[in-house]
């Protein structure tokens, strides 16, 4: 199974994913560039911006369009 149907599924199961998701639960390291080539495919993909109170570091939360 390739790193981009393994996104579209988890997007179409759990609505939302991020960075350390794509990580730790599909071994996705570069989320971004997935996204960027499911975009190009066709596939209605948003991103809100999130910032970790922690740290201050930005981070994407990924979603299907509606």
């Amino acid at each position: 199974m390739t790193q981009r149907t393994k996104v579209l599924m988890h997007l179409k199961k759990h609505h939302t994913i991020t960075p350390r998701e794509a990580l730790m639960d599909l071994n996705v390291y570069r989320l971004s560039d997935v996204i960027f080539k499911l975009r190009n495919q066709g596939v209605p993909i948003v991103t809100n911006m999130r910032e970790n109170p922690e740290t201050g570091a930005q981070y994407g939360v990924y979603s299907l369009a509606a």
